[in-house]
């Protein structure tokens, strides 16, 4: 498998980080990953391999707030862009897979392209194929929205897994 990184300038003037992944083999398709909320894109080398080892280009950025597309996270802090979406938040984030898709199609003419979106990014995806469903071959959605949690539930858990790994633990 070859790996790659290149970076493209979005809408809102922000430098998206984007990882490829290229097989050894002839390519069938490309699958444009979209990861989860405060996850990075790179937690996804061994799928990448996994569909390299079968034919797959692999496409996946770091999303705005995440990973190195939220600059330098070696510091202590959550200062920064860790955790920010903005400018125009969601819609922000969502334009980014188009965005990169539309790169992949430019690099990838003659095969199809497939979305997987997990979780949060699974939610992102469903958001982008009411869009712009028309412009992929299909989609995988992978532990996409199942019983809503309250806010509060939300944070005793965001809270317990910063007391449990550190604010700025990658995901593993």
């Amino acid at each position: 498998m070859k790996s790659s990184t290149f970076n493209f300038i979005d809408r809102d003037s922000i430098a998206i980080f984007v990882y490829k992944w290229e097989p050894e083999i002839k390519p069938k398709a490309v699958v444009q990953i979209v990861h989860g909320l405060a996850e990075h894109a790179k937690r996804y080398t061994r799928v990448a391999e996994a569909l390299c080892n079968e034919g797959y280009i692999c496409y996946a950025n770091d999303q705005r707030g995440h990973g190195l597309t939220a600059g330098d996270l070696t510091e202590t802090t959550l200062e920064g862009n860790a955790g920010v979406l903005e400018p125009n938040g969601w819609r922000g984030v969502v334009n980014d897979v188009y965005q990169l898709s539309k790169i992949i199609k430019e690099e990838n003419t003659k095969i199809p392209l497939f979305l997987l979106g997990h979780s949060w990014g699974a939610m992102v995806s469903q958001d982008y194929i009411q869009e712009w469903g028309d412009k992929i071959s299909g989609c995988i959605l992978s532990g996409t929205n199942g019983d809503y949690v309250t806010n509060e539930e939300a944070k005793n858990i965001v809270k317990g897994e910063i007391k449990e790994i550190g604010p700025i633990a990658p995901s593993q």
